[in-house]
């Protein structure tokens, strides 16, 4: 009996010892993961509201879209430096003046008086917006270690995979009792509050001296967020992103080519580029050999790596996004044109989102089988 109870009380300590050392890690991903969710957000939060925003300054629906087009852009071009930052930088610093920067950049759109101010506050709202996800991977990669890194990074990712979906609905939520600002301010508290909870609960950055003191890719630096950019500009156009009625105007026709082409050759000699060279390179593509999934990469590569990781998975999944918004948007177009109503059109759409959600499933089974269980 003695010895049942020793053998019990170890274990309840052992269990308590566990949950304490869970705690701070659980406070930690949960701030990080705040400053996510208003980032992911923030991407389509407006999209319910063009309509409105195109009456308030007497704009052209196409003029307008590009206040979502701006922020998806600004995302783009900034992610890929997101590692080189955090190691200039340190993660911590990083995350806080990105904040402040995305608080800043949705202060002005709220206070925006002219459709061209509000598309600038969008790109400033997109750069520091840009910083919150790579960093919030790095930090947890780092506080989690090898052991919990799966776990850690499958919580976090329920709340940011949902944002982007609740964006459409809180927009409408917002314009049916308030005005149109509140569509950027909401971010305002929400993100004080971030600032306090990181003050508290993220970690000290290393000292400078350990940070990787890696020379600044330029030639990277000029191909591959411009490519990104072209990329992403040809994609959003191509799903009728840049028009308010979906058609065919001759200028997106023409610059739907233009950047896509413009976007693959600049993306292809950054490839060339991060392949060949010698020194570190703004993202490096050779990251992808070790883990197609998030926790699997990480588990991977070197701690040190964790910053370059983070960027890469991020542009990826970006421009996966973006892939998979564009080729959804092209079937539906053709089933409206060929179809007899709206509801068969959607229907067949959405068999399209299922065979690329099992295309995806299928990958998966080729994880290491560490990771897929």
């Amino acid at each position: 009996m003695r010895q049942r109870d020793e053998t019990r009380g170890a274990a309840t300590e052992a269990r308590s010892s566990v949950e304490a050392e869970q705690e701070p890690l659980l406070a930690l991903g949960a701030t990080l993961a705040l400053g996510a969710v208003l980032a992911l957000l923030s991407t389509t939060l407006v999209s319910v509201g063009i309509g409105r925003l195109a009456e308030e300054f007497s704009a052209p629906l196409s003029t307008v879209q590009w206040v979502s087009t701006a922020y998806l852009l600004a995302l783009a071009v900034s992610i890929p430096a997101a590692g080189r930052a955090m190691d200039r930088f340190g993660e911590k610093r990083l995350w806080q003046v990105s904040l402040v920067v995305h608080l800043v950049g949705c202060g002005a759109a709220a206070l925006a008086r002219t459709v061209d101010v509000l598309i600038a506050a969008r790109v400033v709202q997109g750069v520091g917006a840009a910083m919150f996800e790579p960093i919030m991977l790095t930090m947890l990669a780092r506080a989690a270690g090898p052991r919990r890194v799966t776990r850690v990074m499958s919580l976090v990712q329920i709340p940011i995979t949902m944002a982007p979906v609740f964006g459409p609905v809180v927009g409408g939520v917002l314009l049916n009792a308030l005005d149109w600002q509140w569509l950027f301010w909401l971010n305002v508290p929400v993100g004080v509050l971030c600032a306090l909870l990181a003050q508290r609960l993220l970690p000290q950055d290393p000292p400078r001296a350990s940070r990787s003191a890696a020379r600044l890719d330029v030639t990277g630096l000029a191909l591959l967020p411009a490519g990104l950019a072209a990329l992403m500009l040809g994609l959003s156009q191509a799903a009728g992103t840049g028009t308010g009625d979906g058609g065919g105007a001759p200028a997106r026709d023409l610059l739907v080519p233009v950047s896509l082409l413009a976007g693959t050759l600049l993306f292809v000699g950054y490839v060339v580029h991060a392949l060949r060279t010698r020194k570190a390179p703004l993202i490096d593509l050779r990251l992808f050999g070790a883990g197609p999934a998030l926790s699997a990469g990480f588990t991977s590569v070197a701690p040190q790596s964790a910053g370059r990781a983070s960027s890469v998975l991020i542009a990826a999944i970006q421009l996966g996004g973006s892939v998979g918004t564009a080729l959804l948007a092209v079937v539906l177009q053709r089933q409206l044109a060929h179809t007899p109503t709206a509801a068969v059109a959607y229907a067949a759409t959405f068999w399209w989102t299922l065979a690329l959600c099992a295309l995806g499933a299928v990958t998966a089974l080729f994880l290491p089988r560490s990771e897929r269980s």
